[in-house]
């Protein structure tokens, strides 16, 4: 699989889930293909008309496996897919984005890795009001039981990358005000 064309199509056939959750990890080792489908993943993440989820999918495998990603080049478009599967749950469940105000989840650390380039996409999900779920035990247990939504989340991701205070209340509508208050500092 090194061109694009068929590795996009195969990733947009797979979850995030598929790819990344499952303990023996075929799926992973497979795309990645001992690095040789690093050019073809590096093409879907540049690809605007690529599927966003192949995008999304490329992009994980890559911060997993190249050292130092993502260069300077790729953050702007990185930026876009990261908000896009925070806003369409590619990641099937809240649980790799972590808990808002807690040490991040895995996707949650990729987010903060774009860095200033990704505020103003996260910034527009401060709006979107949309319950996120949690599968497990820990993270289902707070998650679920605080109905965090996408801007819960996008609010936790902006005020790591800022360095700014942001302290999810169990109350959305006190939430809401903190992210208020986080958006007036962005």
């Amino acid at each position: 699989m090194k061109d694009s064309p068929t590795l996009s199509k195969k990733l947009s056939e797979l979850t995030f889930l598929d790819v990344f959750q499952r303990l023996d990890r075929p799926a992973l080792e497979s795309l990645w293909n001992r690095g040789r489908a690093r050019n073809a993943l590096e093409s879907i993440v540049k690809d605007t008309s690529a599927e966003p989820r192949a995008g999304f999918l490329a992009a994980e495998i890559l911060f997993q496996k190249v050292p130092g990603y993502p260069p300077e080049t790729l953050r702007a478009r990185l930026a876009e897919i990261y908000a896009a599967a925070l806003a369409n749950d590619y990641t099937v469940m809240a649980n790799p984005w972590g808990l808002p105000g807690l040490p991040d989840g895995e996707t949650a650390q990729h987010a903060v890795q774009i860095g200033e380039t990704a505020v103003p996409a996260l910034r527009r999900l401060l709006e979107d009001r949309r319950v996120v779920y949690y599968s497990g035990s820990k993270e289902a247990t707070f998650g679920n039981r605080y109905r965090y939504r996408v801007k819960d989340l996008a609010a936790g991701l902006l005020a790591r990358i800022r360095n700014l205070p942001f302290q999810p209340d169990e109350d959305p509508e006190l939430r809401d005000q903190a992210i208020e208050r986080l958006a007036s500092m962005l």
